[in-house]
Formats: C-alpha cells, structure tokens, sequence
C-alpha cells in the first residue's frame, strides 16, 4: 500500500509538467503505480486463497520449518532436496533457503507426477506382457520424459494395450498410487492428452473418440508409408492385424477393459466394434493408394 500511495503522488506530482520529458517521465511513473497495484490485488487474492486453502498454507509453512531443522524439503510425493546452506547459521542465507524450500515441493510437481506415471505405465505393461505371454522384444521403448511428457516408442501388437494403459495409469492409476503411497488425494482426476505419430514432428491429437482413435493412427501408418517405413500392401497389411489383434482376442479385450478402461468406462464393446470397421476401411484406403504406386512404379 506505501509502495501504491508513493507512486501515486509521484505521478500526479510529474504530470503537472509540461515538457516532454516531464511527460515522458510520468507515463513511467505510472507504469510503476499500476506495477505496484497489480502487486497489492495480487498479494490479497493470494491471501484470501490461503485463508480457504488452510492445508496450503499448513504445508508452505511446513516446508521453509523443515529447511531450517531438517536441511531439506520433501515434495507431496517424496521428492527429497537438500537445504545444506541453513547450516551457516547466517540470517540472509537462512531466509533464502526458507523461500526455496516453500517453492521446491511446487516447483516440477508436474513433472515429477508424469516421470512417476511413466513407472506405473512400465510396471502395468511389464504384467500385461507376462500374463498374455507377449515376447519381451516387444515392450515398449521408453524413449524419454520432458517436463511432464512421456513419449514412448510401441511395436505394431502393443498399440492398443499400450493406450489403454497408458490412458489409465496416467490418471485413475496415478491418483490411487498417490493417495496409496503418501496419502495425497487428489480433489480431480489428473488430465492428460495423448498424440499418435509416426515422427516427433508430425503428432495427431487423440479427441478421445475411437473414431479419432482410427484416424490418428490411419494417419501415422500413412506417415510410415512415405517414410519407407512400409514398403509394400503386404507389410501394410501385417501392421494391421497385429494392430487389432488385442481388440479381435476376446479374452485381451475384456482384461483391457476391466483393469485400464478408457476413460474409465468399462463396457466399450459397441465403439470397438466401430473402431475395427472404421479403421479396417482407412486401412484399405491405404492399401489401395500404396498398390497404385506400386504398380506404378513396376510399369
């Protein structure tokens, strides 16, 4: 508020003037006044969010106590970081170390919820494997996580269970093993998105409709084509019954949908039934558009 009133007067103070400079001068005072004002309507909302957020405020304070006791601060889920510098004893550094400790549990939260989604969607891949008896060769590569992305590398048998467990794990799944492990509930699921490609710079973006599903991943087969990646209607071909394959296994389908269901709606069976016929014709579309070349190309 004396950051507000100061500038206030100062501005009015400049704008009285009449040279350019004068002028020029208070339109910066002014830019500081609204600064200093944005700062005070912040500072309240903040304090009214910590007023209804009492466990908030119970845990920031937490935090910046244990970096002074303990020399380090834990996140909601067990991410430890070592505050070795409060051991100085020194007042400045101790209130340095006091502000890094309240922002370190929030700071890459999101990242450290996809890097632990990304363990539970191995670990549940690694069980569905075994119990279906796929060979190892085709679990999925764990390319690597950004930020709070996981991007994964998946053989043509794997798509389908890949997607669904990938989908579950990554919010259903993430929220129990949270509240499981370190007794923090979630007030929402987490929400992610999931894309489908061929290459890092070309994605298509699941809507979550399994119509959508058949698209994106029509589409990325498309992209392999012109990569050479599929060279001939017959290799076409295979990719596409292992691809349904899960979906055509009684059996694969209703464990997919009963422990990782999409969306977490279990009884999907009439938009699979869908998918397959919808995807089963883009796949044609392909194939004929792939023998033309190759007949082409013969010719």
């Amino acid at each position: 508020m004396l950051g507000v009133a100061v500038n206030a007067v100062a501005a009015w103070r400049v704008g009285l003037g009449r040279t350019q400079n004068e002028k020029a001068i208070a339109w910066h005072m002014l830019e500081d006044l609204l600064g200093w004002v944005a700062i005070l309507v912040s500072s309240v909302i903040m304090d009214q969010m910590f007023q209804d957020f009492s466990a908030g405020a119970e845990f920031l304070d937490k935090s910046a106590n244990q970096a002074i006791e303990d020399l380090h601060v834990m996140s909601p889920i067990g991410r430890r970081r070592n505050l070795w510098r409060s051991i100085t004893g020194r007042p400045g550094v101790i209130a340095a170390a006091r502000r890094r400790a309240q922002n370190s549990p929030i700071q890459g939260f999101s990242s450290e919820l996809g890097s632990s989604a990304g363990v539970l969607i191995q670990e549940s891949t690694n069980d569905y494997m075994e119990d279906f008896g796929y060979d190892p060769e085709l679990f999925p590569l764990y390319c690597r996580a950004v930020h709070d992305c996981n991007v994964f590398c998946t053989k043509y048998e794997m798509v389908i269970p890949h997607i669904h467990i990938m989908q579950y794990e990554a919010t259903y799944g993430l929220q129990t093993w949270a509240e499981d492990t370190f007794g923090m509930k979630f007030t929402i699921t987490p929400e992610i998105e999931l894309e489908i490609s061929a290459t890092d710079d070309n994605s298509f973006k699941w809507d979550w409709s399994l119509n959508n599903l058949s698209e994106c991943i029509a589409k990325s087969l498309a992209d392999q084509i012109k990569l050479g990646d599929i060279e001939s209607v017959a290799e076409l071909k295979d990719a596409y019954k292992k691809i349904v394959a899960p979906w055509r296994d009684e059996e694969q389908r209703a464990f997919l949908q009963e422990h990782y269901p999409l969306l977490n709606v279990k009884n999907l069976d009439k938009q699979i039934d869908g998918f397959l016929v919808d995807f089963k014709k883009r796949v044609t579309d392909l194939a004929k558009e792939l023998q033309a070349k190759e007949e082409a190309y013969e010719a």
